[in-house]
């Protein structure tokens, strides 16, 4: 399982593209934001 974070400074341009490589290494992927994204 892998954590993907995003923080209030972040953006979701390249979260797309980051989810596919991770399903590429893990069985189960986790989004964890910030309450304002």
């Amino acid at each position: 399982m892998v954590y993907e974070i995003k923080t209030e400074f972040d953006n979701f341009d390249r979260l797309e593209n980051q989810i596919t490589e991770y399903y590429r290494a893990f069985n189960h992927v986790a989004i964890v934001t910030h309450e304002k994204m």
